[in-house]
């Protein structure tokens, strides 16, 4: 567990566990050769004093460096104490690149001399700001908000998250606050709220930002069918994957709930 997240989450042991643990894992047969920790960015914040016992998430990215170098450090005394360990792997939670590598050197730094084998794993730093969702205008709310054709399943990052947003062909008028809503039958369907934007009209196009990290894999299928993706290099341009049709996604159900004598569909 990070060093300032004892206690606070489900995931990992906490450090003063870590010899007991291993001393079990040796009489099973199976040494300790490394150590994790992952300090992700997406942490949980506090309930709600009343109500259901629903999530809130409280999103801080980056992460400061000295968590990581914290971290590192804390890596390095428990496989000390271990008697050495061949390997440690601080995680994921980095910054985007042009932060990357400072952030690594003063990991590094953390560790020491002599350090075994330092494993990072910069998976959203990697492809965050590559990723961008178009998305295109379907309904005017007002002169203040508009009605998108994806919604928080095509992009749920947006949920917890201020994502940015771009017009493609900006139109000539005065920047307002907008609120770009999805198309889903949920109060809770925004994509984003009060982005300063020129007018926006029914047909017009938008890219959605940081999208590259978690969106394609995350995107469901409720009520509106996933989109395709396209990986664009310099000027070529390759189909990742084509847009679901309603007809794939129904086809994955075996049978119908619901069928008549003849084996067939019915409603009734």
């Amino acid at each position: 567990t990070p060093p300032d997240r004892a206690g606070a989450d489900r995931f990992g042991l906490p450090a003063r566990m870590v010899p007991a643990a291993a001393r079990m894992l040796a009489r099973a047969g199976l040494p300790v050769s490394g150590l994790h920790v992952h300090l992700g960015a997406y942490q949980l914040g506090p309930l709600p004093a009343s109500g259901p016992p629903i999530h809130s998430v409280t999103v801080r990215y980056p992460l400061p460096v000295a968590r990581f170098e914290r971290a590192a450090r804390q890596l390095r005394e428990i496989g000390d104490a271990l008697g050495g360990v061949e390997w440690l792997d601080l995680g994921g939670g980095w910054p985007t690149a042009p932060e990357l590598a400072r952030y690594a050197e003063a990991a590094r730094a953390a560790v020491g001399a002599a350090v075994p084998r330092l494993i990072v794993e910069p998976g959203r730093a990697l492809v965050r700001d590559a990723g961008w969702l178009l998305a295109r205008v379907i309904e005017r709310r007002g002169p203040g908000a508009v009605v998108l054709d994806v919604g928080i399943t095509q992009i749920p990052c947006v949920m917890w998250k201020r994502s940015p947003v771009t017009p493609v062909a900006p139109r000539l008028g005065a920047i307002r606050p907008t609120d770009l809503f999805g198309p889903l039958c949920l109060q809770h369907d925004a994509v984003a709220r009060e982005v300063p934007l020129p007018p926006l009209a029914v047909g017009d196009l938008v890219w959605i930002g940081q999208a590259g990290a978690y969106g394609i894999a995350q995107a469901s299928p409720f009520i509106h069918a996933r989109p395709g993706a396209v990986m664009v290099e310099g000027d070529r341009a390759t189909v990742l994957r084509l847009p679901a049709s309603d007809e794939e996604e129904l086809s994955s159900q075996d049978e119908p709930l619901l069928v008549g004598p003849d084996r067939r569909p019915t409603l009734a």
